[in-house]
Parts: C-alpha cells; structure tokens; sequence
C-alpha cells in the first residue's frame, strides 16, 4: 500500500476514519479482505505472495496499516535477509494485550513491532496504528533507530515518505483537497475524500490517489 488517508477525530471525537489505496504493486497477486485470524477476529486482503497483509483490522478495535517507505540509498529490491513487511502487519494487529496504562491495546502493539525490529530485518516501511483512542505512526529505514510519531487530530496523509511530508507532491495536494472536509458521518467522509481512476492515478501519481479501500 503506498497511499493512506487518516481522518483522526473528524467526524467526532475519537473516531477514526482510514481511505487507502493500494498503487504500490497493483500486479502483485493478492487476495481481498478476508478474515486472516480467528483469535483475536482480524480481517484483511492477503499477500499471496508472502502471506501477510498491508490492512487489517482487529476485531473493530483498532487497524494496522503498512506502507513502503522510499529510501534513495536502500539497495535496490529485492533484498536478502529480510521478513515480509506484511507478516509484521499481522503480527501487530493480532499481539497479545500485555500493556497496562490507558490504552493497552496500542501500547501492547507499539511493543510487539518494535521487538519484532529487534529480532528481525527490515525493508523500510512506516506501520499505522489507529484507533479511536490511539493512533500512531512508526518509520524504519536504514537511518537509525525507528521513529514513532503521534497522529494528530484532523486530516492526515502518509504515502512512501514522512506523515504529512511537506516536500511530497501527492501528500500536499491531497492535504490540500481535504482541508475543507469537515464530514458529520462515515457516508459524508467518503463521498467528501479524493477520489480518480486508477488509471489516472497511475498516469499522473503526484497529482492524484484513489480511495479503493476504506475501513
């Protein structure tokens, strides 16, 4: 997935809006949501691939998403020694609540994707958990260790560089389009969020994204 829309807080509080678009990959062969785990209940497309997801989410709690992340020093894919990014999507959405504090949830996932960095090699990604009480972006790449941000309220874009990254076109301008949004339910949301072919996205990606998948 290489296009994800956060609306955080704007329909009201602590709710959570996601628009994504898959346009990382389009041929990669995958399958639509599915339910992946029984135990906690989580739903998502599947990489056939390598088995893991780029979406999912948990029991109506909370969702992960994972995003590529551009790195112009990063060798070039595909590379050797890594785990799928997907399988850590899984991963974090199904962790074991083992957290105290106000959000265990979010704490306990936090948790397990960072020791997955420890135990495990990465390409670079950036990893969304959202929740009406919580949400959070993590960033790993090859500069140093990862990188957790706090989501804030309104409208937020992630595409393959930073949160709200001010030298992405794409980023800018969906930003741009979302600025006046101010939706008072979920059918509100996604008739107000940007929306194109994929064609058009494809022919023109800084100028435009697709809402494919909303959760």
């Amino acid at each position: 997935m290489c296009t994800l829309i956060i609306g955080r807080d704007v329909i009201g509080p602590r709710t959570v809006v996601l628009g994504a678009n898959r346009d990382e990959n389009p041929g990669r062969a995958s399958d639509p949501p599915r339910v992946l785990v029984e135990d906690p209940w989580i739903v998502g497309g599947r990489d056939r691939v390598a088995g893991g997801t780029w979406l999912a989410v948990r029991e109506g709690e909370a969702a992960i998403a994972l995003l590529n992340r551009y790195d112009p020093d990063a060798p070039a894919p595909p590379r050797t020694g890594v785990r799928s990014r997907g399988l850590l999507t899984l991963d974090v959405a199904s962790v074991s609540v083992t957290e105290g504090g106000e959000d265990p949830l979010s704490r306990s996932a936090l948790r397990r994707a960072q020791e997955a960095l420890e135990a495990d090699r990465y390409a670079p990604f950036t990893l969304v958990f959202a929740s009406a009480r919580s949400c959070w972006a993590l960033a790993h790449d090859d500069r140093g260790p990862a990188r957790v941000t706090e989501v804030a309220s309104g409208w937020s874009v992630l595409t393959h560089r930073d949160l709200n990254d001010p030298s992405e076109p794409r980023t800018v301008h969906l930003l741009e389009r979302l600025r006046d949004v101010r939706p008072r339910s979920l059918s509100e949301a996604e008739d107000g969020s940007p929306r194109c072919s994929a064609r058009t996205a494809w022919m023109e990606p800084h100028r435009s994204a697709c809402t494919r998948d909303a959760w």
